[in-house]
C-alpha cells in the first residue's frame, strides 16, 4: 500500500536501514548468540491523506497486569516470543497483536522492520515491525492474562513536552514518557524516542534533568514488580 505522507520519511529511512537513536544508554542495533526471538508490532493510526502529522496519529500501546510473571506492570507495544509457526518477525508481530488487543490484521499493513535489539534482562532479542493501520478496526483488552488495558495512543500526547522526561537509577538512563497515571520507560520508550526523533516530529523538551526511575515507578500507575526489573547497578543483570 502506498504509505502515509506522514510516514513517508520514517519508513523510507527505515527500508534504507537507517537505525533510529534513542537517548536509551544502549544501541538499538544489539543483538545476542543463543537469544530468544520476539517480536513487536509498533502500530501507527491516522489520516492517510496528510503530509504532516495528523491530530488523530496515534500508536497502539497496551498495560501488562501485575500478575504476570515477567514484564508485569510495562507499557508495551503488542507483541511476544516468535514461535516455529511463525515464518517472519512481521508474522509473529501480527499474530501476538491480534491474541492480545482483536486487531484485525486484514487492515494492518506492516511497512518495514527495524534491526533486532537485545534485551539482556530477559535474554530476548525483539524485532520491532513498523506498520500502518488502515483500516482501524475495534481493540481490547482480549487476553486479561496478557494486557489489561489497549489503547491507541494519541502522538500530540507522547510529543507534548510536560509528558517527556529522563529516568535513571544506577547504571540505567533512558527516556521516559508519562500516559496519564502510566510511565512508559525500558525499550518501549526508547523505539518510541528513537522514531519521534527519527521523524522530526520532536518538541524541544528537557533532556538534562534525570529523574530517580525506582521513585517514579513508585508513585506511577504500572504496578510493577521491583524484582523483575534487575537494572544493573541497583538489581541484578
Amino acid at each position: 500500500m502506498p504509505v502515509p505522507g506522514w510516514l513517508t520519511g520514517l519508513i523510507d529511512d527505515t527500508r534504507r536501514g537507517v537505525v533510529p537513536k534513542s537517548r536509551r544508554h544502549v544501541d538499538l542495533r544489539t543483538r545476542a548468540a543463543n537469544a530468544k526471538q520476539s517480536a513487536v508490532l509498533v502500530l501507527f493510526g491516522g489520516a492517510p491523506q496528510a503530509e504532516d502529522l495528523p491530530d488523530d496519529a496515534g500508536v497502539v500501546l497496551l498495560h501488562r497486569p501485575a500478575t504476570m510473571r515477567k514484564h508485569s506492570g510495562q507499557i508495551a507495544f503488542p507483541g511476544g516470543r516468535i514461535d516455529d509457526t511463525d515464518p517472519t518477525p512481521q508474522a509473529a508481530a501480527l499474530r501476538e497483536a491480534w491474541e492480545e488487543t482483536g486487531v484485525d490484521i486484514t487492515g494492518v499493513a506492516p511497512l518495514a522492520t527495524l534491526p533486532q535489539v537485545h534485551i539482556p534482562r530477559t535474554n530476548h532479542d525483539v524485532h520491532p515491525v513498523l506498520a500502518y493501520w488502515q483500516q482501524p478496526s475495534t481493540i481490547s483488552a482480549v487476553s486479561p492474562q496478557e494486557a489489561d488495558w489497549v489503547e491507541k495512543v494519541p502522538l500530540q500526547l507522547l510529543l507534548e513536552p510536560s509528558n517527556r522526561m529522563m529516568l535513571a537509577a544506577g547504571d540505567y538512563h533512558g527516556p521516559a514518557f508519562r500516559l496519564g497515571d502510566f510511565v512508559v520507560w525500558g525499550f518501549t520508550a526508547a523505539i518510541l524516542d528513537g522514531l519521534i526523533h527519527q521523524a522530526g516530529w520532536e518538541l524541544p523538551w528537557n533532556t538534562d534533568t534525570h529523574h530517580d526511575l525506582l521513585e517514579v515507578l513508585a508513585d506511577s500507575a504500572n504496578g510493577e514488580a521491583m524484582d523483575q526489573l534487575r537494572i544493573p547497578g541497583v538489581f541484578n543483570q
